[in-house]
């Protein structure tokens, strides 16, 4: 072993290299503020690695990538682990680079002979984010393609070259597979080829001024022991925290990317206080102006406090100002989201739309790509439907026009029972101007119950599961309220839309009176010539009515359990 050991050192010289390493000097001694620069650089590599890894099964096209995520996450051993620490770790990079030029900044290790360094450094930072940027849009997710859709839209803004630039992002007329492909190529090949170029220049300045700091007689020690155990710990500590969270929580994936939705965008919490900026300081001048502006008094940082004209507090105010600027931002958007009430439902449509698409992946992916997926859903498909077409009158939960019903509720008890109770309120048809029937009597509030159940009878999928008893006297304050001489519930009546000049009743809420209804509701089993609402028969064909159909039912639970999911 020994022979072999020598053999080795004689030709490589690895122990004498290892030696040296061991024994470089440490300017300043061991410091804590020393480990960070290590940390990070471990953390890079951790990012190589898991992106090379995930490189062997991600596949760059608009109609794959997606499936390809949804692959490497369920079907690959470790795949979803590998995918976690590559996200997670893109955030710890920043926190440390972020860590990183604070530290170095408080420190004065901008001024001379480390100019060169401090600005190589810097400019790691554009470089760090533009990583996170191609990034999060390759899965092809809801949350990356609007977040790029966005980022491209700023681009595009940009005073004289904003067109031109959006163009060479988007490649084409719309975000799709040759948007893809550019960010692939500059997040693979582009950007790490300038962190390694740009990497060894920073390391190579650095290591020029600590030779020359230690000429002039500075205070150094070995790196080996006391800030060797220093890097690795601070490395093991933010190791741990980045495992546990990718363990803990994956990276997510989103529903697949679908251009025709009402997706809430956000981007990754390292933009969101620019986001947050874009909201208080519109324009260039969020987008463009102020960062550059603090990018530039960073860059200009050795020359604003030179040794021979120290100005300390204003150092201190240049270093720390933009870091605490973005975490007051990105607080105040954090706070302002969990107080949107339109963004955490959509959220929650989200949530809900992601975890419907893996399910239905499992079964197989459609030839035309993950997002027909849930365009081929029928309850997504008609909730999308109903926001084109419908909510632009329809409230849907109170968010929507103003001019018809709010259907949030519809067709559930509570909905029927309040349109019995007064049908002009503006929950109902108080916006119309359909001459609607008269409020129910308050003596009569109790028959409420019993009428809401002879009307969900009407429904052969639910008449089983009522009361029978109730249904019976619902029946019977049905016809003593004389409901019938206007809206039809048998074929005997003369109520309807021709003879009392409201809706037929018959089969209310069943598929076949929904279909029919959206389908021509100016018919005369229904409205007739009071109608107030376009005809969908010649718009949507059979399948969207469908869809819409098993939306509308869907709003109430019992009804949705019993509508097939076509």
């Amino acid at each position: 072993m020994r022979r072999w050991l020598a053999a080795l050192e004689d030709r490589t010289g690895a122990a004498s290299l290892a030696r040296r390493l061991l024994a470089r000097p440490v300017p300043d001694g061991p410091r804590w503020r020393h480990a960070l620069p290590a940390a990070l650089v471990a953390a890079v590599l951790v990012q190589a690695i898991t992106g090379v890894a995930m490189t062997f099964y991600y596949a760059p096209g608009a109609t794959i990538a997606w499936e390809s995520v949804l692959h490497l996450e369920e079907r690959v051993v470790l795949g979803g682990l590998v995918r976690g620490l590559h996200a997670f770790g893109a955030g710890a990079v920043v926190v440390l680079l972020a860590a990183h030029l604070v530290s170095a900044g408080l420190s004065r290790a901008y001024r001379r002979p480390r100019e060169a360094a401090w600005i190589s450094g810097l400019l790691l930072v554009p470089l760090a984010l533009g990583f996170g940027l191609t990034g999060y849009l390759l899965p092809w997710d809801q949350k990356g393609y609007w977040a790029t859709q966005v980022a491209v839209g700023i681009a595009r803004a940009t005073p004289l070259v904003g067109d031109v630039a959006g163009q060479v992002m988007q490649g084409g007329g719309d975000l799709g597979t040759l948007t893809l492909t550019r960010f692939y190529a500059v997040h693979t090949l582009v950007l790490p080829l300038g962190l390694l170029v740009l990497g060894a220049v920073h390391v190579a300045l650095v290591r020029r001024a600590a030779a020359a700091r230690l000429a002039e007689g500075a205070v150094a020690a070995p790196w080996w022991p006391g800030q060797a155990w220093r890097d690795g710990l601070v490395f093991a500590a933010v190791a741990l925290v980045v495992v546990v969270l990718a363990a803990a929580r994956g990276a997510g994936l989103e529903a697949p990317a679908d251009p025709a939705s009402d997706y809430s965008p956000r981007p990754e919490w390292y933009f969101a206080p620019l986001r947050q900026l874009l909201t208080v300081v519109p324009g260039p001048w969020g987008s463009l102006v102020l960062p550059g502006g603090v990018l530039l008094l960073l860059l200009a940082l050795p020359w604003l406090d030179h040794p021979d004209r120290p100005r300390p507090r204003l150092a201190r105010a240049i270093v720390l100002g933009p870091p605490l600027a973005a975490l007051a931002l990105g607080v105040q958007a954090a706070v302002v989201d969990a107080g949107d009430r339109e963004h955490q439902a959509a959220r929650t449509r989200a949530e809900a739309e992601a975890a419907l698409a893996r399910r239905l992946a499992r079964d197989g992916v459609p030839p035309g790509g993950a997002a027909e997926l849930l365009w081929a859903h029928p309850p997504l498909r008609g909730r999308r439907l109903f926001q084109t077409r419908c909510q632009g009158c329809h409230p849907l939960d109170g968010v929507g026009g103003e001019e018809a019903a709010d259907l949030g509720p519809f067709l559930t008890d509570a909905w029927l029972e309040g349109v019995i109770r007064d049908p002009r309120d503006p929950r109902f048809f108080g916006r119309t101007e359909l001459d609607t029937m008269p409020a129910l009597e308050r003596e009569d509030w109790p028959k409420l119950p019993a009428l809401v159940a002879f009307l969900r009878a009407q429904d052969p999928a639910l008449a089983p599961k009522l009361d029978p008893a109730l249904v019976a006297a619902g029946e019977e304050a049905y016809f003593a309220l004389e409901c019938h001489t206007c809206h039809a519930i048998t074929d005997a009546d003369e109520g309807g839309a021709l003879g009392g000049g409201a809706p037929s009743l018959q089969g209310y809420g069943t598929p076949e009176w929904l279909t029919a209804f959206l389908r021509d509701p100016g018919h005369e089993r229904f409205y007739g010539d009071s109608n107030l609402m376009p005809a969908y028969g010649g718009e949507l064909d059979d399948d969207e009515l469908a869809a819409l159909v098993v939306f509308l039912r869907g709003r109430d639970p019992a009804r949705a359990a019993a509508t097939p999911d076509r």
